[in-house]
C-alpha cells in the first residue's frame, strides 16, 4: 500500500517493490493527487493497481480496548470480560457521526470512518486514471448486501465497457437504501477537490 505516495515519486517506489518481488501495489486515495499517481503507474509499473471502493474503512487500529476503557475502567489490567462481544459499539464525533468500534480476533479495535466509503459514481475517472482491479471491503456486511454491492459494481463496469456515458443513478439509490450506515466518498473528495 503505496500511502502518501506523491505522484512524482511513484514510479520509483513501484520499480523497487516489483525488484524486490511485490506483486501488486494499492494507491490509497487519501494519498496527496491520487488519480496522478495512479495514471504514472498504469502508464509505467508492470504492476497491477488496487484500489478500494466501496465498504467501510477503518480510520484507526488500536490494541488497547477503547470498549473495555468506556465500560470498565476499573477492571484489572489486561482482564478481558469479552465485553466487546456485548453488543455494537460506536464514538459518536463532534459532528454527530457514528464511528463503529469492531474488535478483531487478535482484540484490536478498529475506528471506523463514519461513513462506509462509495465510490461507485467515480469509477469511470479511477478507470481514466488506470486502475483495472477494485475491491469492495465486506466484511462488516451480510453476505447478501455484500451481493447487492458486487452486482451494482459488475453492472457499472459493462455500462463503461458498452456505453461509457451511461448513469448510474439507480444502483447508487438502492445501495444507499439499503446500506447499513450511511454512504460517503471518504477523503476521496478532500484530495479530488483542491
Amino acid at each position: 500500500i503505496l500511502r502518501g505516495i506523491q505522484p512524482d515519486e511513484a514510479v520509483a517506489h513501484a520499480e523497487a517493490l516489483f525488484e524486490a518481488g511485490v506483486r501488486a501495489i494499492e494507491v490509497p486515495l487519501n494519498s496527496p493527487d491520487p488519480l496522478a499517481s495512479i495514471a504514472r503507474l498504469a502508464a509505467a509499473s508492470p504492476l497491477p493497481l488496487e484500489v478500494v471502493v466501496h465498504g467501510p474503512l477503518p480510520a484507526m487500529v488500536t490494541d488497547h480496548c477503547l470498549i473495555r476503557a468506556m465500560l470498565a475502567p476499573r477492571t484489572s489490567a489486561g482482564l478481558c470480560r469479552d465485553l466487546c462481544r456485548a453488543g455494537d459499539f460506536a464514538l459518536v464525533d463532534s459532528a454527530g457521526e457514528n464511528h463503529a468500534v469492531k474488535t478483531d480476533q487478535f482484540c484490536r479495535n478498529h475506528l471506523l470512518f463514519g461513513r462506509d466509503l462509495c465510490l461507485l459514481p467515480h469509477l469511470p475517472s479511477l478507470a481514466a486514471a488506470g486502475v483495472r482491479q477494485i475491491r469492495i471491503e465486506g466484511q462488516h456486511y451480510s453476505p447478501a448486501h455484500v451481493g447487492e454491492v458486487v452486482g451494482a459494481y459488475r453492472r457499472k463496469l459493462d455500462r463503461l465497457t458498452a456505453a461509457p456515458g451511461a448513469t448510474d443513478e439507480d444502483d447508487l439509490a438502492a445501495l444507499a437504501a439499503r446500506a447499513p450506515r450511511p454512504l460517503g466518498v471518504g477523503v476521496f473528495r478532500y484530495r479530488t477537490s483542491r
